[in-house]
């Protein structure tokens, strides 16, 4: 079994007018982060997202507003 530290941070604060949604993993495999973008598009969970931007530990959404934002964080943590 392996263990995996991952980390889901929230952030509301507005960025070029856009609320910027932040998904990472901190572990050696992205196991889980991939099958977790699996299921973002499997479900279309990611249609409001304006842009999304890859970073060393995950991905950056961005979102026009907050409701869009805290559409795709329900199915997070619904689905994981």
């Amino acid at each position: 079994m392996v263990c995996f530290s991952s980390s889901l941070s929230f952030l509301s604060r507005i960025l070029k007018k856009f609320l910027k949604f932040q998904v990472r993993q901190k572990a050696e495999h992205k196991r889980t982060f991939f099958f977790l973008e699996q299921m973002i598009l499997k479900n279309n969970a990611n249609e409001r997202c304006l842009k999304i931007k890859e970073e060393k530990d995950g991905l950056d959404f961005f979102f026009k507003s907050k409701p869009d934002a805290m559409k795709l964080l329900e199915f997070i943590q619904v689905n994981f």
